[in-house]
């Protein structure tokens, strides 16, 4: 999966621009999604994601682009807002098509790429070939239907992440529940991540030894590994 992370709020760093995950993309993230469509497009098992975690804008922005007030990150030194013309989900996905490209396209929701409410609400992105992606973890708030479920009924959806902190054993049922639902709304997902620091965790360490989140998937994927070889 290739998805543009961080954005620049309209202009390269060395002109000024604030390189980080800010609010949502920007004019330059067209230029990275014109080149990079067009690099890709001949590769089918290229998935392309146009923009990690948008947050704090309107499903409206969200869609077709508008104005936005970035809040600063809190590792940001300056922590002054940032004021930018951000680029729309249906901009970037435009964008890809006219390269040729006919990759499969992720579309990650708001609130840091939970919600995908709005999508039921007259903002779903006009196209084919495409998926959304929501990010359920346990700090969002617990109503599914609402976020991704009921979407789900309607469009594509998956998890593109879900996960629970190293030491939060009460995240076992929480992953229990979350697994249990995607079962029954028939939803992909992609736990995050294989990293030993940036969490929530897979692996304690790069023996690759297992945090209890850790184990619990590799318990997930070996079930549904062991189901579809009984179907085969």
């Amino acid at each position: 999966n290739l998805d543009l992370h961080w954005s620049d709020c309209g202009q390269w760093v060395n002109e000024g621009g604030k390189l980080g995950q800010h609010d949502m993309p920007d004019e330059r993230s067209i230029d990275f999604w014109r080149d990079a469509a067009t690099r890709y497009q001949n590769q089918p098992n290229v998935i392309f994601g146009l923009y990690n975690e948008p947050h704090d804008v309107s499903f409206a922005v969200w869609r077709d682009g508008g104005m936005a007030a970035d809040k600063p990150v809190r590792w940001n030194p300056s922590q002054a807002k940032v004021n930018y013309e951000a680029v729309g989900m249906q901009k970037l996905y435009d964008t890809v098509r006219a390269t040729g490209a006919t990759n499969l396209v992720t579309v990650s929701g708001l609130d840091w790429g939970y919600d995908l409410s709005g999508v039921l609400q007259g903002y779903e992105i006009k196209g084919s070939n495409l998926i959304y992606e929501t990010h359920p973890y346990p700090n969002k708030p617990p109503n599914w239907d609402k976020n991704f479920g009921d979407a789900s009924l309607k469009y594509p959806v998956y998890a593109g992440e879900w996960g629970f902190g190293r030491r939060d054993t009460n995240g076992l049922e929480y992953a229990q529940n979350l697994m249990q639902y995607a079962k029954q709304h028939e939803l992909h997902w992609t736990a995050w991540d294989l990293h030993t620091t940036a969490g929530p965790a897979l692996i304690k360490n790069w023996q690759y030894e297992p945090t209890i989140f850790g184990q619990f998937v590799k318990e997930q994927l070996a079930a549904l590994a062991a189901a579809r070889g009984s179907n085969e």
